[in-house]
Parts: C-alpha cells; structure tokens; sequence
C-alpha cells in the first residue's frame, strides 16, 4: 500500500506545471534635491518556485537602451514586497523601470 500512494503522488507531482511568477511594480523612494541612489519596489509571487528578480530602467520610455539591477532570488507562495538600488542616477532627468521576474 505505501509503494502504492507514493508512485500516486509522484505521478501527479510530474503532472504539474509551474505557474510563473506574478509581477507588480510598485514605486521608488521618495524624491529629494541631489539625491541620486533610489530604492525601486514591486511585489511578487513565485508561487513557491525559487525566483530571480531585478528591475530594469532607461531614460527612454521605449527602452531601446536600459539597464538593469543586481539579480536577487525570492521563495514565496503569496505577495511579498521586493526592492533593490539604483546607483548614480542623473539628477532632473526622467527615469523610466519595470520589474521582472523569472
């Protein structure tokens, strides 16, 4: 019986797809005079799947160029919040970032 109901579950674990991670980019801090390092936040759900994350940012809406963070890794079953910095930003020029996942 125990051979049984384990080759049940690992059958109907191979069955399973992985959901890919839900995205949601949030904001940044608060902008003040001079400052030019920012914290970009977003929320995400990898579902209980190991997940890579970083934000990527261009002064051009159409991001022809853009750059990107430092990848970090979240496991999580629900909505946490994630961040990361954005260094040396050009002072009054507009920046434009997303957040995705993988």
């Amino acid at each position: 019986m125990k051979k049984i109901i384990t080759l049940t579950l690992l059958l109907l674990a191979v069955g399973l797809k992985a959901q890919p991670p839900q995205v949601y980019t949030l904001g940044h801090d608060p902008i003040t005079t001079g400052a030019r390092d920012f914290n970009l936040y977003g929320v995400i759900n990898g579902h209980m799947n190991a997940t890579q994350y970083s934000f990527v940012y261009s002064t051009d809406p159409n991001f022809t160029t853009s750059s990107t963070t430092l990848i970090k890794s979240v496991l999580c079953d629900s909505l946490v919040v994630v961040y990361c910095t954005v260094n040396a930003l050009t002072p009054a020029t507009n920046y434009y970032y997303y957040l995705t996942a993988t």
